[in-house]
């Protein structure tokens, strides 16, 4: 009897450990680099750390919640998609969390994570805004556009820049890949993310959707949109346009932002600018803060192509 009370006993203790370990189960630590595609749901629902490791997500997923942080090399997390992914309605990452999001900053030595769509949208050549190619060596292709317009390529009268498009309140779209030269490889624009947070998005790090440079052309920015309960941190949000190799070059088009949230703190760097060369136009930043609307066009202070709702 006693024995088997004994039994019984450890039996029941087990079980309550093992419980008890299930319940303060701590986060999900992804710490190598790992691809979840737009049917994996493997961590859906969980909180998800991304610590010195690059999580590349596709599609649309749901989180508790979500930091990505340095790890003890000196290794940053890093979020992004497959180039150019496209399927069922969503470009790049659709990210909904309940919780919140922290995208960990630089401490001196130490590096920052971010959220890196930079070159991640259409191919060169390729998109709504493509640039002009160029076929005359002496004068360089046009940027690619989104946002605001590409720059034409030999300072503004030879190979025309890519036009606008995309929406301002609800940016979803990939920024537009650069012309060619030559019928060389030109470069691409920037991805394109949707964040859904229930609680506090904190940037410290970096948000970016840049166009990318490549052999002196230049992609549009891409897209970030963001619906928070609070944006915080001190960090940067971008999309602007990738820069040409000179005036004969033409600059990336800015690509374009919305924050939509109930309560803004974030102190941080927040631009859509045309890249320089021939430069391309402004994109777009709109801001929707308790209901307050707020449209931004700002090319970083300069003078440069077309910008379009």
């Amino acid at each position: 009897m006693m024995f088997g009370f004994r039994t019984h006993g450890a039996w029941a203790a087990a079980l309550v450990g093992l419980t008890a370990s299930i319940l303060v189960a701590g986060p999900v630590v992804i710490d190598s680099d790992t691809a979840v595609g737009p049917d994996d749901r493997t961590f859906d629902g969980l909180d998800i750390v991304v610590r010195g490791a690059t999580l590349t997500i596709d599609g649309t997923h749901a989180f508790a919640s979500l930091t990505l942080e340095r790890n003890g090399s000196n290794q940053p997390g890093i979020l992004r998609h497959t180039a150019a992914f496209s399927a069922r309605g969503v470009n790049g990452t659709v990210l909904d969390v309940s919780g919140d999001v922290l995208v960990q900053g630089a401490d001196r030595a130490l590096v920052g994570s971010r959220i890196d769509l930079d070159g991640r949208g259409y191919p060169g050549t390729m998109g709504p805004g493509a640039g002009g190619n160029s076929s005359n060596g002496s004068w360089g292709s046009g940027g690619g556009g989104h946002g605001g317009a590409g720059g034409n390529g030999a300072g503004g009268f030879a190979t025309p820049g890519g036009g606008t498009y995309g929406s301002v309140t609800m940016p979803d779209e990939f920024g537009s890949g650069a012309g060619s030269y030559l019928g060389n490889a030109s470069a691409a624009g920037g991805g394109a993310i949707r964040l859904i947070v229930g609680g506090t998005l904190t940037v410290d790090g970096t948000i970016t959707a840049g166009g990318a440079a490549l052999s002196s052309t230049a992609g549009a920015g891409g897209s970030i949109w963001i619906d928070a309960a609070t944006v915080a941190g001190t960090g940067i949000m971008r999309a602007n346009g990738a820069n040409g190799q000179n005036g004969s070059w033409g600059g990336g088009g800015g690509g374009r932002i919305a924050v939509i949230a109930n309560t803004l703190t974030f102190d941080g760097d927040l631009t859509a600018c045309g890249g320089s060369g021939a430069r391309g136009g402004a994109g777009t930043i709109y801001r929707n803060i308790g209901g307050v609307r707020t449209v931004i066009v700002d090319n970083c202070g300069n003078v440069g192509e077309n910008t379009e709702f």
